[in-house]
């Protein structure tokens, strides 16, 4: 019988019952139950979600286009509202006050202000979490640099390129100093250079929810997977999970990943 057959059979009430369990002493930065959504013209995004992220992990949502892993974001970042379940951040339901505890990464680089600079856009989201001003300047010039942006420094952030747009949100949101990070589509527009950049940062953050397709960004960070797709949880891992299915590199992760969205 093949893994995602057996994987079916396993109930909602199982799945939900790993995706709500803890460790203590880790206290929960997000916790989903049952959370749904629905669009208008009633597109299901979401259909009962169940997740968590704790203090100090490194989790990674899997999901082909429209699984849901963007609108689940929106939600965790208080932007959407779920028609039903509960979402809490940190303990409470998400706020605009609770977005200065996460730093956020929306798709396409939507957290970035067209009519700023590169280097002000920096500037306002370092002073919007509170950062010193000094270390600010210091750690702007660094992620300039970082991520090739030196020479766009000046430059209005409607002008830059998609590449170099996605390079300047990724900088946006690492300047903020959070308790936690939620990175949706990091790689998205980045040449190999960068993405192997960014991997190197994103293994360096304390805490970290990140949406992607991509299994090399996900292999190589992940802590523990999360599979969405139709806005459902298809399957939670751990890497030792993982290894006993004999899924041990991104290519043996994509197959496996295949498998579990038929």
């Amino acid at each position: 019988m093949s893994t995602v057959r057996r994987f079916r059979r396993i109930s909602t009430t199982r799945l939900r019952a790993v995706a709500v369990s803890s460790t203590k002493g880790q206290p929960y930065v997000v916790e989903a139950k049952g959370v749904v959504k629905t669009y208008p013209g009633g597109t299901p995004a979401l259909r009962g979600v169940d997740f968590f992220l704790r203090t100090g992990e490194r989790v990674v949502l899997l999901g082909p286009n429209g699984a849901g892993k963007t609108t689940l974001v929106k939600i965790i970042a208080g932007l959407v509202e779920p028609d039903a379940g509960e979402l809490k951040v940190f303990g409470s339901r998400p706020t605009p006050g609770k977005r200065r505890w996460l730093s956020f990464l929306f798709e396409e680089a939507e957290n970035l202000y067209g009519y700023l600079t590169a280097w002000e856009n920096l500037l306002f989201y370092g002073r919007l979490a509170g950062v010193p001003e000094r270390t600010i300047r210091e750690k702007g010039l660094e992620l300039l640099s970082a991520f090739g942006l030196g020479e766009a420094r000046d430059r209005l952030a409607q002008n830059l390129s998609r590449g170099q747009k996605q390079r300047l949100a990724l900088a946006s949101t690492l300047i903020q100093e959070a308790a936690a990070y939620v990175l949706d589509e990091p790689t998205l527009g980045l040449d190999l250079q960068s993405q192997n950049d960014l991997i190197a940062r994103i293994k360096e953050l304390p805490t970290v929810l990140i949406t992607t397709h991509d299994p090399v960004l996900a292999w190589e960070v992940a802590d523990r997977f999360i599979v969405l797709k139709g806005g459902e949880v298809r399957e939670i891992a751990v890497r030792s999970d993982l290894a006993a299915k004999g899924v041990h590199d991104p290519e043996t992760l994509r197959n496996w990943l295949l498998e579990v969205y038929r």
